[in-house]
């Protein structure tokens, strides 16, 4: 699965930020609207915490080890 955004007034502007093969799940945009946060099994067998910027860039691992995280909120 992938996590995309899109321009809601136009239906432009499709872009994927997940930009990976990997499964991304419970995306979450920050309060402020520049950061979404998500789980994702990118970086192996287990599901961790990413966030990234809302234009994606700058993905950043939250959490690793041999535990799965279900919720990004």
């Amino acid at each position: 699965m992938h996590i995309y955004s899109i321009d809601v007034e136009t239906g432009a502007n499709l872009t994927d930020l997940s930009f990976a093969q990997s499964n991304d799940y419970s995306a979450t945009f920050s309060p402020d609207g520049k950061y979404l946060s998500f789980i994702s099994d990118r970086a192996g067998n287990y599901r961790h915490l990413f966030i990234i910027k809302a234009n994606g860039q700058g993905l950043i691992q939250l959490t690793e080890g041999k535990f799965n995280v279900y919720s990004a909120s």
